[in-house]
C-alpha cells in the first residue's frame, strides 16, 4: 500500500498526554497526520464517519 502520510489517531483523555505525544511524533523523520480523541465514544464516532480513512495505527490510553 502507498500512503502520503501515516495516519495515526491518539485516544487519550489528558491534555498534556496529548501534546506530548504529538511532539514526540514531529521528531520522527515520517510524514504523518495525528488525529485525537478524548475518550471511546469519540472513538467510535470517528471510525464509523464514511468520509474519513481508516488510521494506519491507533494508540489507546488503556488507563482512562
Amino acid at each position: 500500500m502507498n500512503y502520503d502520510a501515516l495516519r495515526i489517531l491518539l485516544v487519550d483523555d489528558d491534555d498534556d498526554d496529548r501534546l506530548f505525544f504529538k511532539d514526540a511524533i514531529e521528531e520522527v523523520k515520517v510524514k504523518t497526520v495525528v488525529t485525537t480523541v478524548n475518550d471511546g465514544v469519540e472513538l467510535m464516532d470517528y471510525l464509523i464517519k464514511s468520509d474519513i480513512l481508516s488510521p494506519n495505527l491507533v494508540f489507546l490510553d488503556l488507563n482512562m
